[in-house]
């Protein structure tokens, strides 16, 4: 469901009634892709282009020491659900535009292979949970507006790391999520948000920000979409079960989740270290360690290969379906190629990420400028 027009006219007129300020900005819309944001006049780097006043903001957590994900998601859908129920809520024009979306399925989702289907029927699980919570909460609420709400939840709100606090920015969440964003924002001690181009921006052309430095396959359950092409996105999780105990009979190894990047190498080895430790007296353990992962890495490539030749037709899982098996590919290579020579250099510095690859998978969790 798309809003009408004379929503999105109150909407905007709404918002110049709150005071947002983004005069170097316009919303645009195409057919396929939904409304963004483009700048309408010249942007240098380091201009401030867009000021949401906190009064404008939905927020949640405002500072609480035991901040946590499932608080603030059940705390906001639980405020848009109140305010959409109020028949003069200041926020009634926002809370309107954001009710009319629609959420993205997660049954297909749930049907991909490895960490990103495990992701998907957990969200899934986690979503129906949420629902029950908020109709129970609400009477008269009933399911598919929780569900609406809570979607809204996933793909609108930003988090303040200083502040801590989830926030739905009006006109702000209509900003894209680009590998190479030329955007950033802040939300200072005013709780206002703040939002400085990077580079310069030429008019016409869209202003983008960085939501997270996750994977394809988490920007496809979380968001609804993949990227193509290099970046942080370019990488894969990977569930690694325990050792066998038929090879390691005195060693109760555990399960790690492991981040495959691009080229093949790991992000944060660290992951792996328990394992290390375990096997370090064991004859052969490296080589035993890296035996183990390339049959665990050879297993997902199967499933994945199958589910890219599968039903699922929809363009964004051939992309990462394409995409993983490219990234494990490199990983069973480079495993491979340690193997034939286990004495050269340690698994762990063979593994290890290049220069170039740090520099393409930050470890910054936001977008937000920091002071």
């Amino acid at each position: 469901m798309q809003p009408d027009a004379s929503s999105w006219t109150d909407f905007l007129d709404w918002c110049e009634a709150q005071g947002i300020e983004a005069g170097s900005l316009q919303v645009c819309k195409e057919d396929g892709r939904g409304r963004f944001l483009q700048a309408s006049a010249k942007v240098e780097a380091d201009q401030l282009i867009m000021v949401v006043p906190a009064h404008a903001i939905l927020a949640e957590g405002m500072g609480t020491a035991t901040y946590q994900a499932s608080h603030w998601m059940l705390g906001i859908a639980h405020r848009l659900l109140e305010e959409d129920c109020l028949e003069n809520s200041a926020f009634a024009p926002y809370v309107r535009l954001l009710m009319e979306g629609e959420p993205h399925e997660f049954d297909a989702m749930a049907a991909l292979p490895g960490c990103v289907g495990s992701l998907a029927r957990e969200r899934k699980k986690l979503r129906c949970a949420h629902v029950s919570e908020l109709v129970r909460a609400m009477p008269g609420c009933d399911p598919e507006r929780a569900a609406r709400a809570l979607h809204t939840v996933d793909t609108r709100t930003v988090y303040s790391h200083p502040a801590r606090v989830r926030a739905l920015v009006p006109l702000f969440d209509f900003a894209n999520h680009s590998a190479n964003p030329n955007a950033r924002w802040i939300m200072g001690p005013d709780r206002a948000l703040r939002l400085y181009a990077t580079k310069p921006v030429d008019i016409g052309c869209e202003v983008t920000i960085s939501y997270d430095n996750i994977s394809n396959g988490r920007l496809l359950v979380t968001y609804g979409f993949v990227l193509e092409g290099d970046g942080p996105h370019r990488c894969v999780d990977l569930n690694v079960g325990p050792l066998p105990e038929q090879e390691t009979p005195l060693l109760q190894t555990c399960a790690v989740q492991l981040q495959v990047l691009g080229g093949g190498c790991l992000r944060r080895r660290a992951a792996l270290l328990p394992v290390l430790n375990m096997i370090r007296g064991h004859q052969e353990g490296e080589v035993l360690l890296a035996m183990h992962l390339l049959q665990q890495v050879q297993d997902e490539l199967l499933e994945w290969e199958a589910a890219a030749a599968g039903p699922f037709q929809d363009g964004r899982f051939q992309v990462l379906s394409t995409m993983t098996v490219q990234v494990l590919g490199s990983f069973r290579d480079k495993l491979k190629a340690w193997l034939k020579d286990p004495e050269k250099v340690p698994l762990m510095s063979a593994l290890g990420p290049t220069t170039e690859a740090l520099g393409l998978h930050s470890d910054s969790d936001s977008s937000e400028v920091t002071d």
